[in-house]
């Protein structure tokens, strides 16, 4: 999205910011895994947590819209409050509380600076 930047808020207010880009998935590093999350939340108590080891992705549409997609996890994601379906996108907006399993992130979309 351009001119914004998103910010991953976990519960205890540590910071996960996305890298460039419009996709990202989310979930947690294991040794010999051949696929790798790009967000990796292993850092974060992910496994204590239930979170999968490809658990969501985030992606920006074309209309700059950003959506959540489970990606068939074992326990579950919810948006709000409410569990959402697998393999089906949902609309995140600024504020958006996601629960991966038990691990809380709250969505914020960050102005970024403007390069002179």
């Amino acid at each position: 999205m351009p001119g914004r930047q998103v910010v991953l808020f976990l519960q205890d207010g540590q910071r996960i910011a996305l890298p460039p880009g419009e996709r990202w998935s989310l979930g947690r590093a294991v040794s010999n895994q051949p696929v790798l999350p790009d967000i990796d939340l292993s850092p974060y108590g992910a496994y204590e947590m239930g979170v999968s080891r490809l658990h969501a992705t985030l992606h920006f549409s074309p209309q700059g819209l950003l959506t959540i997609t489970d990606l068939g996890s074992s326990n579950g994601t919810q948006v709000d409050g409410v569990q959402i379906s697998p393999h089906k996108p949902y609309p995140l907006r600024d504020g958006s509380v996601i629960l991966l399993g038990k691990m809380l992130l709250r969505v914020r979309f960050v102005p970024q600076p403007s390069r002179a």
